[in-house]
């Protein structure tokens, strides 16, 4: 029996590995990408059956290709959830040309490839691709040189993809979990700290007033977003904080 897929990047921890298994206990394989094994491993943990770790640097086009060829052609690839996101925060005159090329080629470069790889599969099955996005894009922020010029660049990403998908069988949408319990925020928060970044009184304010979701909340938004939604609504930006749709998944 041909099995339904989901592709997730970014999910050893944080928010792909939390809708890594949120999606297994709905009964959809996912394929877990990042970089370190052993957090994957952990993930995979959760569902031995339905999640499967890969361990590449999607910033290659050699991990790029064990991507798109591990999933069989029997099965279906019903869904492409575009999550990894990297950015050392710096000012402009710490800043490292070898950074900043790294973080474009796995926020940008990377998402359009896999798009593309992906396609036809998609395309035979009527998938769904869902971009994560972000709030720093549209709000230039001292120290968020790399990581906000490049999610920028992927937001146009999306843009553009809405425009290439038209007519064709794949969706597409974008969705903004707003600030999540990771690994990777409180990494980004210690590194902004230590260059004395602004921004850092933000995450404080936030959480202080109990406004970080955990990661296993905001997964469920997303689950419902990919998997719940109909044809004719999926194809937007979704915001979690939205209480339209909260009555749908919010419980």
């Amino acid at each position: 029996m041909a099995r339904n897929w989901a592709v997730i990047t970014g999910a050893g921890t944080g928010l792909g590995a939390a809708l890594a298994k949120e999606l297994a206990c709905h009964d959809i394989h996912v394929l877990a990408i990042g970089r370190r094994l052993e957090p994957l491993q952990h993930t995979q943990q959760h569902a031995p059956t339905k999640i499967y770790p890969l361990s590449v640097d999607i910033a290659t086009t050699e991990g790029q290709s064990k991507i798109l060829d591990f999933i069989p052609e029997s099965d279906a690839v019903k869904y492409l959830v575009q999550n990894a996101a990297v950015g050392v925060p710096s000012r402009l005159q710490d800043i490292k040309q070898a950074d900043f090329e790294y973080a474009f080629s796995v926020n940008v470069t990377a998402p359009l490839m896999l798009a593309k790889g992906f396609f036809k599969r998609l395309n035979k099955c009527q998938g769904r691709i869902l971009h994560i996005g972000t709030g720093v894009a549209s709000r230039a922020q001292l120290g968020t040189i790399t990581y906000g010029i490049t999610k920028m660049a992927f937001q146009r990403l999306y843009e553009q993809l809405v425009v290439e998908l038209h007519g064709t069988q794949v969706q597409i949408a974008e969705i903004h979990p707003g600030v999540v319990d990771t690994e990777g925020l409180w990494e980004h928060v210690k590194l902004a700290r230590e260059h004395n970044l602004p921004h850092v009184s933000y995450f404080e304010q936030v959480q202080k007033e109990g406004k970080i979701s955990s990661a296993e909340f905001a997964a469920k938004f997303m689950k419902f977003v990919l998997v719940d939604t109909a044809p004719k609504e999926f194809s937007k930006q979704w915001n979690i904080h939205d209480t339209e749709h909260w009555q749908r998944w919010k419980k």
